[in-house]
């Protein structure tokens, strides 16, 4: 519990509140793939084989997923999923997202199941790999930051969080919010890690300060951390980060998930809590997003406000033609506060950790 004397010391602070959208390119230096990657992984699940005519044909190879499939055998007959897999495999000649081959195809309901198993296979595999896992040999049960690498993470934590007292931090920690488009538990993992790691002597304050941090995740996740608040709701969903799962969970925790077809979950009002946040919020941060317009949709209102939205937007757009920043930034507009067009940046030479390290006092100061 918040000491009183630090709860009304922390009154007379000016904090601003602030959010950060999440996208897949954040996840990259922990080890996660991109679209396109993730697209690559998936289709390896499957053989490549050529027929008669040379044409190139698909069937499943990798034993493990095939295994993780048999919950769906159930629903559908086993032709259905072999055409689906082959259907989906070969879709991934062309398609660098495949969220997007599954939100086209949304009436091809065993090619979307089977969809969403291989992600959630997949995502759950690259946590099983990722920088940021805690080895099960580890007897301290720590994560290693110095093999975690000096990532955009590390620098969350520095300019975000770790320079408040443990009563002021967990009071700050209530205006911050992460709106995650990832499938993956990437930044809640390594902030309460961060904590158990800086404040030792406040090591049970760990959960408390994960739950005063809110966490939007549009699309769901695969599979809830045991220390989430959420843990009481949705038992059968709990999965540590980077635990190796039985191939007879996958389809079970594939039910976490939702793909572009199936919109944002509309359990607990998440589109309507997302706008809330949105207008809310006084700085609006994007790292590693990718600005599509299905997701574009879901953060903001199509009309200007008078009164409400971010007064300060920074965001990164590594790569893109200054052609396409405009575009990001007009997009921007729709969701700033009026008059503070200008507050608005577009780095397209700044990847996550640049961002931060570019642009620390626009975050930082009040």
């Amino acid at each position: 519990m918040v000491r009183e004397s630090a709860a009304l010391a922390w009154t007379t602070m000016t904090e601003e509140r602030m959010c950060f959208v999440i996208g897949a390119g954040a996840s990259k230096s922990a080890g996660f793939p991109l679209g396109p990657d993730l697209a690559g992984l998936i289709q390896s699940l499957f053989l490549t084989h050529r027929d008669f005519n040379l044409t190139k044909q698909y069937s499943l190879v990798d034993q493990d997923f095939s295994h993780a499939l048999n919950p769906l055998r159930g629903d559908f007959s086993g032709s259905e999923l072999e055409n689906a897999s082959i259907e989906l495999a070969h879709s991934l000649d062309q398609g660098e997202s495949i969220d997007r081959i599954l939100h086209v195809n949304s009436n091809n309901r065993a090619m979307v199941k089977l969809g969403k198993v291989a992600i959630t296979y997949c995502i759950l595999r690259a946590e099983n790999k990722s920088t940021l896992r805690i080895p099960p040999g580890n007897i301290y049960n720590r994560l290693d930051f110095n093999a975690a690498g000096n990532n955009w993470y590390r620098k969350l934590w520095q300019l975000v969080f770790y320079k408040y007292s443990v009563d002021e931090l967990l009071e700050r920690a209530k205006q911050i919010k992460f709106i995650v488009f990832n499938y993956d538990r990437c930044i809640e993992h390594y902030l309460f890690e961060s904590f158990k790691n800086c404040y030792p002597a406040n090591r049970e304050f760990a959960h408390q300060f994960i739950s005063n941090i809110e966490f939007i995740h549009p699309y769901g996740q695969v599979g809830i951390l045991p220390y989430n608040s959420a843990i009481k709701d949705s038992a059968n969903q709990v999965v540590g980060f980077g635990e190796k799962v039985h191939s007879s969970r996958y389809a079970e925790l594939s039910t976490g998930i939702r793909v572009f077809t199936e919109g944002v979950d509309p359990n607990g009002g998440t589109f309507e809590s997302i706008q809330q946040t949105i207008q809310s919020t006084d700085r609006l941060i994007f790292v590693g997003f990718g600005f599509m317009d299905l997701n574009l949709k879901i953060l903001g209102p199509s009309a200007r406000s008078n009164h409400k939205g971010p007064r300060r937007i920074l965001a990164t757009a590594l790569g893109e033609s200054d052609s396409n920043c405009d575009w990001v930034k007009q997009q921007l507009s729709l969701i700033s506060r009026v008059g503070f067009e200008s507050n608005t940046v577009v780095d397209n030479s700044a990847d996550c950790l640049a961002l931060l390290t570019n642009y620390s006092n626009r975050i930082a100061s009040n």
